[in-house]
């Protein structure tokens, strides 16, 4: 019963952090959003950011499952971080990249 109350806690805060995520996605805060997946990261997993870019997804899932010892919930959340990270990131940088193509076309 503990163990359930844990794991239902958890699931709530991550509820908490993924809809202020998604708030200031919908704010067109980007860069402030991609800072809290990352508060996140550190928060539920212990692990910084930049640990997380340097393994592969074989890696990743390995320790998390054995040093972790993460169950299927857990992963499922963090596998959802991971996959709203890449589409602000992938936002950031379409729009970077329209900014420049309408500054060279004004030059």
């Amino acid at each position: 019963m503990i163990r359930r109350d844990y794991i239902m806690r958890m699931v709530e805060e991550f509820g908490k952090f993924l809809a202020a995520i998604v708030g200031l996605k919908r704010e067109g805060k980007l860069p402030e959003a991609l800072k809290k997946i990352d508060d996140v990261y550190e928060g539920m997993i212990d692990l910084e950011p930049k640990v997380l870019k340097s393994v592969s997804a074989d890696e990743l899932l390995e320790f998390l499952q054995t040093e972790k010892q993460f169950n299927n919930h857990y992963l499922k959340m963090i596998a959802e971080l991971l996959m709203k990270k890449g589409k602000y990131i992938m936002k950031i940088m379409i729009r970077s990249a329209h900014i420049i193509s309408w500054k060279k076309r004004r030059y």
